[in-house]
């Protein structure tokens, strides 16, 4: 009929010519902000495809991805998408393990103990007061009985990438046992006092200057007979852990008459 045509071709959006990331590769969870050149209208940004699995909108945009991701940038302008998208992969470095517990039992002897932790090649171990952040602190450590504990986080030292968590590590200090033994022929003629002190060895020895102190005791009982020994006040303080050797015993023996 000579008119015109009343409708028109779209003009599509170019394509986004590529897509840069200021960190590539990235820690598990870590950000990275993506940049689309040629961006045109907005940026649309997904996943799996182009297209695919919508992410956000925007120029640049923040990522945290905790595996290997490929993004797609898609143009969207004057209605209309772009005909395809640049895309990046931004990879995501191995996970790492938790550090593993080692050998933090020991019993008091006096010097300083200091728990461990293990973890791969090229990694090391950081100390921390709790499950979840903090700064960094020594490794647990004492001398005396008891229980010290730190949280073990593994950081890889090339990447600095660190464990999704922490290990709680505990170093145990446990008492050292001392056997206490009561001299040999102690006795009392019956219907006697008692010696105003039982007499007694032990072993093996205390560490340093420590000292045990108090008195050691029997099973009650005033007929003849053989008693056995007990701890009565006797203490060396709660790093040792004291008990009485079953022989010898405290003797009454009958009265002559």
């Amino acid at each position: 009929y000579g008119g015109l045509n009343p409708y028109t071709n779209p003009t599509l959006p170019a394509d986004p010519t590529s897509i840069a990331a200021t960190v590539n590769p990235v820690c598990s969870g870590a950000a990275t902000q993506l940049t689309a050149s040629g961006a045109e209208g907005t940026v649309y940004w997904y996943t799996s495809s182009c297209g695919g699995t919508f992410v956000t909108t925007g120029n640049p945009i923040t990522v945290n991805p905790t595996v290997s991701t490929t993004y797609y940038a898609r143009n969207y302008s004057n209605s209309e998408y772009s005909t395809g998208c640049a895309n990046i992969t931004v990879t995501v470095y191995s996970p790492l393990q938790l550090p593993v517990a080692g050998s933090n039992t020991y019993i008091y002897d006096g010097t300083v103990k200091t728990a461990t932790a293990t973890v791969g090649t090229g990694e090391t171990v950081d100390w921390y007061a709790d499950a979840t952040g903090g700064t960094a602190i020594s490794a647990p450590s004492g001398t005396n009985v008891g229980t010290y504990s730190a949280y073990a986080e593994t950081r890889n030292l090339t990447t600095g990438c660190v464990s999704a968590s922490r290990t709680l590590i505990s170093l145990q200090i446990t008492a050292k046992d001392i056997v206490i033994t009561g001299s040999a022929g102690q006795t009392k003629v019956f219907g006697n006092s008692d010696p105003a002190q039982f007499t007694y060895t032990f072993a093996p020895a205390l560490i340093g200057s420590d000292v045990i102190t108090g008195s050691m005791s029997r099973v009650s009982g005033e007929n003849v007979g053989n008693y056995a020994y007990t701890i009565g006040t006797l203490s060396a303080g709660t790093n040792y852990s004291l008990s009485v050797a079953a022989a010898p015993t405290f003797s009454i023996t009958a009265k002559a008459i």
